[in-house]
């Protein structure tokens, strides 16, 4: 009986190590993954403001060559 009380005790352990350990995965993939949403938006802006800058130039062109 002692030996199965001990076996589960250090059974439970493992598991607890387990979940301990993929919850500190998941913190990092979900700040990874912050960091990659943020960083998305902000090439979305800079993409933005380049085309912006590409219709302005070429409406500017256009009318210089009329």
């Amino acid at each position: 009986m002692e030996e199965e009380i001990t076996a589960a005790l250090k059974e439970k352990e493992e598991v607890i190590s387990i979940n301990e350990a993929l919850n500190s995965e998941l913190e990092d993939l979900t700040e990874k993954l912050s960091t990659s949403t943020s960083e998305i938006y902000d090439l979305k802006e800079e993409i933005s403001a380049l085309v912006s800058c590409s219709v302005q130039f070429f409406l500017g062109f256009n009318s210089d060559v009329k």
